[in-house]
């Protein structure tokens, strides 16, 4: 729990600059992405902060949206935290596959931007997310039965029902390549997402907004 008086940090005071408020009566809300919320008042052109009594509230988890698989090149992978964030993606798992193209992977850059869209999107919960080297790593944290892979050979496509159920993998742009076998012996499902190829990003972002649909039918 924070404490009754706060101070607003630079950044938070441009951001209100930004948006003619910094020198205003205000009411500012602040979260920290784990369902808690508190409200304090500040007063004009004062960075300091005053705890407003028996504001503070406790927010519902969001339903599970569990994705993961390869790491899109350059501004791809922004784009991807971005959307997902926005669409209520609660777990995020990057790994590196044999066709990976890209392996370098900064989980702050990546946790910034989470942050950034949260804070847009007013999500009470921040999503986690994780990255492993090596895409055994991941499957290792878990439980086959866990999984399902997104394979284009595959003839039987994804229920949305079933997305909701597991962790999806995405493969890079070049296929899973040998990956792919060892999935099928190691017993994990594959299923399609139908004609096409959808690049890593969209697939992300799709797979994500079906879920998502899925928990709003399901109130």
């Amino acid at each position: 729990m924070p404490s009754n008086h706060d101070f607003l940090e630079a950044l938070d005071i441009n951001h209100l600059k930004s948006l003619r408020l910094f020198n205003q009566d205000k009411s500012i809300e602040i979260r920290n992405g784990e369902g808690d919320s508190w409200m304090f008042n500040s007063l004009p052109n004062s960075k300091s902060l005053d705890l407003i009594p028996q504001s503070y509230r406790r927010f519902a988890p969001p339903p599970p949206i569990r994705l993961g698989g390869a790491i899109p090149k350059g501004g791809r992978l922004d784009y991807l935290l971005q959307k997902c964030t926005e669409i209520g993606v609660t777990e995020f798992h990057f790994t590196n596959f044999e066709r990976s193209i890209r392996s370098d992977f900064s989980l702050d850059r990546s946790e910034r931007i989470i942050c950034e869209a949260a804070s847009q999107s007013k999500r009470t919960h921040l999503p986690q997310i994780f990255y492993y080297k090596k895409c055994e790593d991941l499957i290792q944290k878990f439980s086959i039965k866990d999984f399902l892979f997104l394979d284009t050979v595959e003839t039987k496509p994804l229920s949305i029902k079933e997305s909701t159920e597991k962790i999806l993998l995405i493969g890079p742009e070049g296929g899973f390549g040998n990956d792919r076998e060892k999935f099928i012996k190691l017993g994990i499902l594959s299923r399609n997402l139908g004609e096409g190829i959808l690049r890593m990003e969209t697939a992300y972002v799709y797979l994500a907004s079906i879920q998502r649909q899925f928990h709003l039918e399901s109130i």
